[in-house]
C-alpha cells in the first residue's frame, strides 16, 4: 500500500487497468486477513461498514469506508503489503478422503 490519506482511505499502487479483468468484486489479502471489497464509483455506494474501492483523483485505486477509515479498519499503515485477487473473501473449501490404490 502506498500510503493512507487524511480519511484513512489507502491508496494502493494499482490502478483500474490492473484490476479491469477482474470484475466488481476483490478478494483483499493483508496478512491473516482475508476482505472483500467492490469495486464502487463514488464513495456512498459503498454500503455500511463494507470496504470499496474507489478510483481517486489520481487515477488510482483506493481503499475506503463510507464515512470511516479504511486504514483503521484493515490495520494497514504506509508500506504494508495488500494482496488483490478476483472474487469475493468467502472461501469454499471441500472435504476429500485419500485412498490407497494399493
Amino acid at each position: 500500500m502506498a500510503w493512507v490519506d487524511v480519511f484513512g482511505n489507502c491508496q494502493l499502487n494499482i490502478g483500474p487497468e490492473d484490476v479491469a479483468h477482474m470484475g466488481d468484486v476483490f478478494r483483499l489479502v493483508m496478512g491473516d486477513d482475508v476482505r472483500s471489497a467492490r469495486l464502487v464509483t463514488h464513495f456512498a455506494e459503498i454500503d455500511g461498514g463494507a470496504i470499496g474501492a474507489v478510483l481517486d483523483s489520481y487515477g488510482m485505486i483506493a481503499l475506503a469506508i463510507d464515512r470511516g477509515s479504511a486504514a483503521e479498519a484493515l490495520r494497514l499503515q504506509e508500506g504494508d503489503e495488500v494482496l488483490v485477487f478476483q472474487g469475493d473473501s468467502e472461501i469454499s473449501t471441500s472435504s476429500v478422503t485419500l485412498r490407497s490404490t494399493k
